[in-house]
């Protein structure tokens, strides 16, 4: 996997480089390959001979900087003293030393960097909100498909991904609340065992395609399984809620309600440095501007042709 990932999410360029190989396939999964350009990033971090720097435009970034919401329980993260250990056993993971953060290398230490500088990365873009959600663009109109957990949001964007239609993201939808755009977020994408559209399968079974397994899940470089179009931001038209399963898929619209700002799952460490409320407030205004909808899937081929149809005029 050679021994950097120089890539753009969410429109912004990042640099992961390691004297260390084997982290990168943990890095492939969360923010995919090296493109071969050489821009100069907006996010870069270094790991070298056990020793983590990161960069924002270029300045230094202060440990405190990443290790942030350390008195959340969802933090993976907990302080003490100077060291930082896993939240859920306690081993010890890094060392603060000033501008340089220590690695302790142990069994977990390269899930540890690889959640430690998603987060980060993820901060550092203040100006948009990440929700736990796939994007997907239909002749022009921004969707984002919102799900707990094997709730078919991947399964449903390979489908449209594989009719031709917009890319912009699988796991975490990138909304930029200036524009009312959804924002390309490419990163491998997660593929289980289980249903999957017909086109899908004949790629997997052709093979020839940029792919690490990680977590009894096959991650995939997209753009190496199917012609995909040009990344581009998209208006966003309609958040969907996946409401489960079905025999037949169906499609009910309904109003924008103030109860739904709550069914949007975002990650705390979007707008963390903005005043207080107003990660809400956009999310009521995104609502608000916004068609809302909720989605029993069926067959994922079918389910996508009646996304297609409902919103390809």
């Amino acid at each position: 996997m050679g021994n950097r990932v120089a890539t753009t999410l969410a429109g912004k360029r990042l640099l992961i480089e390691s004297d260390d190989e084997s982290i990168f396939p943990i890095l492939f999964v969360g923010f995919g390959g090296d493109d071969g350009r050489n821009d100069v990033p907006f996010f870069h971090a270094s790991l070298n001979n056990h020793l983590l720097h990161v960069r924002r435009g270029g300045a230094v970034t202060a440990p405190s900087e990443l290790f942030f919401g350390l008195d959340d329980e969802t933090c993976p993260y907990v302080l003490n003293g100077s060291t930082i250990s896993f939240r859920d056993d306690g081993s010890e993971q890094f060392t603060l030393d000033g501008d340089a953060i220590i690695v302790h290398k142990g069994a977990r230490w390269r899930e540890a960097v690889g959640s430690l500088l998603l987060r980060a990365f993820h901060r550092f873009i203040d100006d948009v909100i990440f929700v736990h959600a796939s994007a997907i663009g239909v002749n022009g109109k921004g969707l984002l498909f919102i799900g707990f957990e094997n709730a078919g949001k991947s399964t449903l964007a390979l489908a449209l991904a594989s009719r031709s239609h917009d890319f912009l993201s699988d796991e975490y939808g990138c909304y930029e609340p200036a524009t009312h755009e959804l924002i390309p977020y490419r990163r491998p994408v997660g593929i289980r065992e289980g249903r999957r559209a017909a086109a899908i399968d004949r790629a997997i079974a052709r093979g020839n395609f940029r792919r690490v397994e990680y977590d009894n899940t096959l991650r995939v470089d997209l753009g190496t399984l199917i012609p995909l179009p040009p990344e581009r931001r998209l208006p966003l038209h309609c958040i969907v809620f996946i409401d489960g399963f079905a025999d037949d898929p169906s499609l009910r619209f309904v109003d924008a309600a103030a109860h739904q700002v709550g069914m949007l799952q975002t990650l705390y460490s979007s707008l963390s440095n903005a005043p207080r409320g107003r990660r809400t407030f956009e999310l009521a205004r995104m609502l608000s501007r916004s068609r809302v909808a909720f989605l029993k899937i069926g067959d994922p081929d079918e389910t996508a042709a009646m996304i297609e149809k409902e919103f390809g005029s």
